[in-house]
């Protein structure tokens, strides 16, 4: 039987969910509309409960998150909301220590 995890609204929408290796955690991103699109990387208890922000990247909206399989690093893009550069980040699971930005022709 299918267990909603998230509430949407007319403000936001949940997509690209990846559950941990463990199969503790659901990772998604929820993008929020307004006049500067902005998105950030959430996780949520795979049997339900309060999502937590693990990655946040000002000026940036993040989307598409990918794990390692060991669950230590999170990739994700990211575009500048003021003038859409798009970049790919490396960061910790945590949202900590992100690493490198590459640049996307």
């Amino acid at each position: 039987q299918p267990v909603q995890l998230t509430e949407e609204d007319s403000t936001s929408g949940d997509h690209n969910p990846v559950v941990t290796a463990d199969s503790k955690f659901v990772i998604f991103h929820k993008a929020y509309s307004g006049d500067k699109q902005t998105s950030v990387i959430l996780k949520i208890p795979i049997d339900g409960g309060k999502s937590t922000i693990i990655m946040q990247k000002a000026g940036y909206s993040i989307f598409n998150p990918l794990l390692s399989p060991d669950n230590k690093l999170i990739a994700f893009a990211a575009y500048n909301v003021e003038n859409f550069e798009k970049k790919f980040f490396v960061a910790e699971f945590d949202g900590s220590q992100v690493g490198k930005e590459i640049s996307v022709l």
